[in-house]
């Protein structure tokens, strides 16, 4: 499992290497950035701006549906026109740009236009949600489409990135990239509002906030100098050397042919070490019969519970059919679904296809291989599938409906192999067998400085007319959480600088619990939370979307409730739905002796839930809760909720003076409102980490 979240090697084509060493290259055709494609979406109600680079002075004509604009392009060769709005549209339109040539940019749609981005809970695939199964199957939204911009790190702004649009449907929803968060976001935006939904996901794994701001938006903070001063002096030396990346990036090149050699072959001596170890390829179980009175399991699997568990090694699995007359003699298509991680498939004994590693998405294509006629002899087809598995989770995942024999010559009629299988284990090894890592060349321009992403990710993408931004970040900063409350509005600004379209929507994803559950804990994910707290209740158009209550883990799997989560706040404060849109949340404290008395807003319906930290408690009583004096030591606290508000005291502290709530990575903690939207973290002092205790009880 999450094979496909490993790293990867950017194989860079001469196109790149020709880009850094030609500062001024030929025009020619008229051209637009990669955020144009067919399947896009485009804003509605909004100037739609349209750009590109043709030669200098050329004539350039846009037209979409009944609109239409003209320009030429400037000494620089750059174009711009901006047409004017139209209502949205889920019938599509054609775009098309003429100059000396002419451009066609197939089934555009309007609607609205949200990015979506941060780290890897973002990009996190829908292949590793919660029923991925079966959310992929339902995923049958043509209306919604999805553009993934590819990870790439800059040290001075660029005028295009790479990527593609993507029209949500089963078949296509389950690549890497498809935002999972950005998918149920756009789900209940466009069952609810009944337009297209455009998500244009641009994040990258392990980032930090600095790098997805701009360099002139983190100039203006007052914490970040010492990263405006690398950022800037590794552009400047950038810009300087730019004339001798011609010969550094042919170096690089070279280099980087090496190491996929080496690469590959490792790969290949390790294929074939494999092939000499395992029983099953020298006993021949691919033949029929060969595992037929083995152990049997169900298929497809479940990624919360493999049927093999995170079991290394090969597993040959076997099933047997029947199929109709008719279809002796024909061509047949096997479909298998998804198998993590790499397959070698046999029908009646003789190899059909394979996906191995190295291949693009390996662990999540879905695995359709062609059976030549000449294999299907008769009514009865033994389909035998050699699995292999060397990272994590092992099994077929699916989805049920695609795990098929079809023949498409008698109207694609099909045969459903889901269910039982035989199995039998083959070769198995640890992980000090596997191929070892060869280091890979370092990339001559990429660094990881402020504003490379927002440079190479970003900036790309203005001033495409988008409606908002959702964003989940803040995992790789939670060690620095007293800068992040710069750093966040300040990000913020600088996008919205850049687009200079005002102050439109940003919504905040706050981090996730994990780690060992705790009640309040001195140093914690918790100062980060507030610090994006304090952003969405300081900023203009911003809001947040409070998690606290999943299965604890880094990538928790809960994604859909971030989404609907987030979709709260855009209904509420983009859409202007009457509906509530946040947790309790803190608003005044009064001390009576030893008790402290709490009140909140947005606490209609207060009440505790089940949550995975908690069980259920006695009527009223509440977790969470830690209350200290003025020797600034915290003690678990006892608490009681009366009407809107929860009454919170310790044995231990006879003068409380402060009161914290959910204030550890994993919080013991289940208050919830009558929506079912839980309470975030808050405390109400600004003691430091340095100065506090915390009682061992």
């Amino acid at each position: 499992m999450f094979a496909h979240l490993l790293p990867r090697f950017l194989l860079l084509s001469c196109t790149l290497t020709a880009l850094f060493a030609c500062p001024a290259p030929l025009h020619a055709d008229v051209k637009l950035p990669a955020i144009f494609g067919d399947h896009m979406v485009l804003q509605q109600d909004s100037k739609i701006p349209v750009w590109g680079m043709a030669d200098p002075g050329e004539a350039v004509t846009v037209k979409l549906g009944d609109k239409a604009a003209k320009t030429k392009a400037g000494p620089d060769g750059k174009w711009r026109v901006d047409l004017k709005p139209i209502a949205h549209s889920a019938t599509p339109f054609t775009l098309t740009v003429k100059g000396k040539n002419t451009l066609k940019f197939e089934d555009v749609l309007v609607g609205d236009v949200w990015i979506c981005s941060g780290q890897s809970n973002m990009g996190f695939s829908l292949w590793h949600v919660n029923n991925a199964q079966e959310e992929i199957n339902n995923a049958k939204y043509p209306a919604i489409r999805m553009f993934v911009v590819d990870a790439q790190f800059r040290p001075v702004p660029q005028e295009n990135c790479s990527g593609h649009w993507i029209v949500c449907q089963p078949d296509q929803v389950g690549v890497q990239g498809f935002s999972a968060v950005g998918y149920f976001f756009a789900r209940e935006l466009h069952r609810k509002l009944h337009f297209p939904i455009g998500m244009i996901n641009s994040s990258v794994g392990a980032t930090d906030a600095e790098l997805w701001i701009s360099l002139a938006g983190i100039k203006q903070l007052t914490q970040f100098q010492t990263d405006v001063q690398k950022a800037e002096a590794y552009a400047n030396e950038f810009t300087a050397k730019l004339p001798e990346y011609g010969a550094t990036m042919a170096d690089y090149d070279q280099q980087l042919a090496d190491f996929n050699k080496a690469q590959q072959a490792q790969e290949d001596a390790w294929h074939a070490k494999i092939d000499a170890e395992d029983p099953g390829m020298k006993e021949s179980w691919m033949k029929s019969g060969a595992l037929s009175e083995e152990k049997t399991f169900t298929l497809p699997d479940d990624y919360s519970h493999p049927s093999l568990g995170s079991y290394l090694g090969t597993v040959w699995c076997h099933k047997e059919v029947k199929i109709p007359d008719a279809w002796i003699g024909k061509p047949l298509e096997l479909h298998l679904g998804v198998i993590d991680e790499a397959d070698e498939t046999y029908v009646n004994g003789q190899k059909v296809g394979f996906t191995w590693y190295g291949m693009p998405d390996f662990s999540m294509v879905r695995r359709i291989y062609a059976v030549p006629a000449s294999l299907v002899k008769g009514n009865t087809v033994s389909v035998i599938v050699r699995m292999v598995n060397r990272f994590g989770e092992l099994g077929f995942f699916g989805p049920e409906n695609e795990m098929c024999l079809v023949c498409k010559e008698t109207g694609g009629a099909s045969v459903a192999l889901s269910g039982a299988w035989a199995y039998k284990l083959g070769a198995a090894w640890t992980k000090t067998d596997l191929p070892k890592s060869i280091p890979s060349p370092k990339e001559p321009w990429t660094t990881r400085v402020a504003g490379s992403l927002y440079n190479g990710m970003i900036h790309p993408l203005v001033p495409y007319a988008i409606k908002g931004a959702i964003w989940y970040q803040g995992e790789n900063n939670h060690a620095r959480p007293i800068p992040y409350r710069e750093l966040l509005p300040g990000l913020i600004a600088s996008w919205r600088n850049a687009w200079g379209e005002g102050d439109f929507p940003f919504y905040i994803v706050q981090i996730a619990n994990c780690g060992k559950a705790a009640v309040v804990e001195k140093k914690s994910m918790a100062e980060l939370r507030e610090a994006q707290a304090i952003t969405a209740q300081n900023g203009k158009n911003t809001g947040l979307a409070v998690i606290l209550d999943g299965v604890p883990e880094g990538h928790p799997t809960h994604k859909e409730v971030v989404g609907k989560r987030l979709a709260l706040q855009a209904f509420a404060k983009t859409y202007g739905q009457n509906l509530v849109f946040d947790g309790p949340t803190y608003q005044e404290m009064k001390i009576e002796g030893n008790r402290v008395h709490l009140s909140f807003r947005s606490a209609k319906g207060l009440q505790t839930r089940k949550t995975p930290n908690t069980a259920a408690l006695p009527e009223g009583e509440a977790l969470g809760f830690a209350i200290a004096g003025e020797d600034k030591v915290f003690h678990a606290a006892q608490a009681r909720m009366e009407g809107e508000s929860v009454v919170v005291w310790s044995d231990k502290v006879p003068n409380p003076v402060t009161v914290r709530y959910a204030w550890a990575d994993n919080p013991i903690a289940n208050l919830y409102n009558g929506e079912g939207l839980p309470m975030g973290p808050f405390r109400t002092d600004q003691w430091s980490s340095e100065e506090i205790g915390v009682a061992k009880e």
